[in-house]
This record gives structure tokens, C-alpha cells and sequence, in this order.
């Protein structure tokens, strides 16, 4: 998410910042974690077992929240008989290639802004130099003038030299500093290159990620958000994204005592909408449901009513 930078991101100091203000305005972002998480938990398929029977005596809104470092049977327990169990992590989140990334971002404007603090210095001192080159130069002019006036010759011929010898230091601590400046443009060229790459590299990411969407389109045409069901009517609503405008034939099923099914074919428009199937006017209000919604006999979404 950080690399991706829709969300969340590295500012100029390497800390995680909020990029938007309201998280529902960037629901394809989040639609994008979504699916990622989706497949992760697919994944672990092989090593998951079925959830005991519903307890009734737990309202199906109540929660639990623990910390990763809490007993390990209170969670399993706790997860296996609430609608809701949050378990969080305070610290070790972050991965390898998020701590390098952010020790880069971090050490180039550290190594920036060192590196314009001894430009500015050096500028002064190249002006110090300079002025301290015009104070030899009018040095030079006084001794003429002395020597005009009548001093002696040697006194001249002393001051001409001691004169000299001051003006070649200063013109080598002048070389000195402006070698050292090209050094340090060299180095800035260098920290330029390597933010090119960097950029380079997020570029890539994104390619890839419109790649998986382009991918999933052509797995489903669509993403069910949530679902609702009116025991009154025997409608089934429910809210999706969809990748493109099309009509299909969607199968809605429902488990519990008895099981119900239908089929009906509706059109989907792009975007975030929301649609309704009908099923059965027969479910009992009072128990609970297990709803389907399918495509080609592949499930696209559902829940419990």
C-alpha cells in the first residue's frame, strides 16, 4: 500500500502519512486490498476446518478484541463463536522491502539536505575568497602607491612578494573549494540517478497492478460488496463493482433447513451500483440463511441472513 501510494505513502522524511482525507473516495484502492486479502485467506484452504454450529445465545453483532500476544485459546475460542473477532499487532508489521524502501527515501534527503548546507557554506567561503582576492589586489595598489610616494625599493620588492605569496594560497584555497563543489554535484547527480530508479520501480508496480485488474475482468465481470435479504418479499439486493457494462445470468442460493435457488439474467453497469435478484417468499424470518450469488456455477459473493 505504501509502494503503491494511493492511500497511504513515505513523505520527504521516510514516515508513513494519509494521502486522502475521506477513505470512501478511493473505493477502487480498497477494492484492490480487498481481492488481495481474499486470495490470501484462499490460500490457506488446505489447512482450514469448518466453524462449529451458530450459537444463538451470542447476538450476531458482538465482538471481541484481543492483542496478538493475548492467549492463543481465547482467540481460537473467542473466533469460533462471535460474529467479530479483531486481533491486532502493535509492532513487526512492516516487511523487509518496506523498511528498505524507507530507509532510502530517508537517507537521500538526509544526504540532500546535508549537501545543500555545504553548498550554502561553501558559496560564503567562495565569497570570502573572493573578497579576500580584491583586499590582496588593493594591497598591491597601496604598495605601489608607497613606492611612488618614495619608500624604499626593498620595502617594495618585500611587500610584492609577501603580497604573492598570499595571493597564490587564497587562488589555491579557491581551486581547492571549487573542486570540492564539482564533488559535490557529482554526489547530487548520483542521489538523482538513483530517485530515477526508484521511480522507475513504482512505475512498474502500477503497470502490474493494472495488469491484475485487467486480469480479473476477464475472470468475472464483477465484485459483490455486500448483500441484504427481505424475508417480506424474497428479494435478495445487493451492492457490487463492476468492470464493465454487461448482461449476465446470475443463480442466487440459499442454505438452511431447505434450500432455495433461481436464476435470473440482468444487466451490470460499470462501476458502483446496486441490483436485486428474487429468490423465495418462503424463508423462515426466524432462522438463518446462508446466501449465494454465482456465475457459471462460481461464487461471487453471498452472506448470512
Amino acid at each position: 500500500m505504501v509502494v503503491n501510494g494511493t492511500i497511504i505513502l513515505l513523505n520527504d522524511k521516510g514516515d508513513i502519512v494519509s494521502k486522502v482525507g475521506r477513505l470512501y473516495t478511493n473505493q477502487t484502492e480498497v477494492s484492490r486490498i480487498t481481492d488481495y486479502l481474499r486470495n490470501e485467506f484462499t490460500n490457506l484452504d488446505g489447512t482450514s476446518r469448518p466453524l462449529p454450529p451458530i450459537s444463538y445465545g451470542i447476538a450476531k453483532n458482538e465482538k471481541r478484541t484481543f492483542s496478538i500476544d493475548d492467549n492463543v485459546n481465547d482467540i481460537i475460542k473467542a473466533s469460533t463463536s462471535y460474529s467479530y473477532t479483531f486481533i491486532y499487532k502493535q509492532k513487526d508489521f512492516d516487511t523487509q522491502s518496506l523498511n528498505s524502501y524507507r530507509g532510502i527515501v530517508s537517507r537521500l534527503n538526509k544526504e540532500n539536505s546535508e549537501i545543500t548546507q555545504k553548498y550554502i557554506y561553501l558559496q560564503k567561503e567562495h565569497a570570502k575568497v573572493l573578497k579576500q582576492k580584491k583586499q590582496f589586489q588593493l594591497v598591491v595598489f597601496l604598495s605601489l602607491a608607497i613606492l611612488a610616494c618614495g619608500v624604499g625599493l626593498l620595502f617594495l620588492n618585500d611587500s610584492l612578494k609577501s603580497t604573492q605569496v598570499e595571493l597564490s594560497e587564497a587562488n589555491q584555497t579557491i581551486f581547492n573549494k571549487n573542486q570540492k563543489i564539482s564533488e559535490l554535484n557529482d554526489n547530487i547527480e548520483t542521489l538523482n540517478e538513483n530517485l530515477r530508479e526508484e521511480t522507475e520501480c513504482r512505475e512498474q508496480i502500477e503497470n502490474e497492478f493494472s495488469s491484475f485488474k485487467s486480469s480479473l475482468n476477464d475472470i468475472q465481470p464483477f465484485i459483490v460488496k455486500s448483500t441484504s435479504f427481505n424475508f417480506d418479499t424474497g428479494w435478495l439486493s445487493f451492492d457490487y463493482y463492476s468492470f464493465r457494462d454487461d448482461t449476465i445470468t446470475i443463480q442466487v442460493k440459499a442454505f438452511g433447513e431447505n434450500s432455495y435457488s433461481n436464476s435470473s439474467s440482468i444487466p451490470i453497469e460499470e462501476g458502483y451500483h446496486s441490483e436485486s435478484i428474487y429468490l423465495s417468499r418462503d424463508l423462515n424470518k426466524s432462522e438463518w440463511y446462508s446466501f449465494e450469488l454465482l456465475i457459471n456455477n462460481k461464487i461471487v459473493g453471498g452472506d448470512m441472513h
